[in-house]
């Protein structure tokens, strides 16, 4: 879901204004002085006054890893004033730094201290996070309200599965060069065809003239290895055409997250733009 995730960092982007960031020098020194605000100071409000600046600061500079490091260090749990709005925020960049176990259980927090009913943007956020480990709690999503239909591309997403390998296999052990050429490589199995046809005839030949020795070494040294060879390539060309299907699949997706996104302005609670 790699993809996915490009496309919400891209909406968010956008929204929080990162394309006018601060140079990285400037970053880095207000990155380092908060820091040792954070190092010499000694109240724990004040601590998280300046890590959660530090959240923003990252942010706001596309730089995840440091928005995720602060928030791990942030510990929200442990703030008395931690309110839906802090798990809403943490769910999003934990989610954008592939730590979704992470991201499922900040929002299971923001849906137990938010107090009104989860509108369509959380739910929303609450089907992109939980797509890869609960289907079945999306597709309820999806049906208990129209607007998030889209969206059914998250489970179609994650239920892929490469589709008729064997039959690929199979007409290639069979016919050498012909599962490439059914994937569209035709030139490959045309050359797949005519090399191992040929170490065919010529061990034939080799057997036709008495030499079944060198006939043997040279069908096992040879025409064994180009047959597999052959094998080999039909599974590396599968996976590839496999590989772009889905990925297809994921654009599509993106462009329906995207549309989503802006319709119902997800974004971050208490980063301030």
């Amino acid at each position: 879901m790699k993809l996915i995730r490009l496309i919400i960092l891209a909406v968010l982007a956008n929204a929080l204004c990162i394309n006018n960031a601060i140079g990285q020098l400037n970053y880095d020194t207000l990155m380092l002085s908060l820091e040792m605000k954070v190092f010499e100071n000694k109240n724990s409000i004040s601590k998280h006054d300046f890590l959660w600046q530090k959240l923003e600061l990252s942010i706001k500079n596309n730089d995840l890893p440091k928005a995720f490091e602060s928030l791990v260090r942030l510990n929200i749990d442990s703030l008395s004033a931690a309110s839906y709005k802090y798990y809403w925020d943490a769910a999003i960049i934990c989610y954008l730094n592939n730590d979704e176990n992470l991201a499922r259980n900040y929002f299971s927090k923001f849906k137990v201290l938010n107090p009104n009913k989860l509108e369509t943007n959380a739910q929303i956020l609450e089907a992109i996070v939980y797509s890869n480990d609960d289907t079945a709690r999306v597709r309820d999503l999806i049906l208990n309200n129209d607007s998030l239909k889209p969206l059914h591309c998250l489970i179609d997403l994650a239920a892929y599965e490469k589709s008729h390998y064997a039959a690929y296999f199979i007409t290639s052990a069979l016919v050498p060069g012909l599962g490439n050429i059914l994937l569209g490589e035709v030139k490959s199995g045309l050359v797949s065809l005519a090399i191992t046809s040929g170490m065919i005839l010529l061990t034939r030949e080799l057997f036709k003239n008495n030499l079944p020795i060198n006939a043997s070494l040279w069908g096992i040294a040879w025409g064994l290895r180009f047959y597999g060879g052959n094998i080999a390539l039909t599974d590396k060309n599968f996976d590839k055409k496999e590989v772009d299907k889905k990925n297809e699949l994921a654009k599509s997706c993106e462009l329906e997250v995207l549309k989503l996104f802006k319709k119902f302005s997800v974004n971050f609670l208490t980063i301030t733009y």
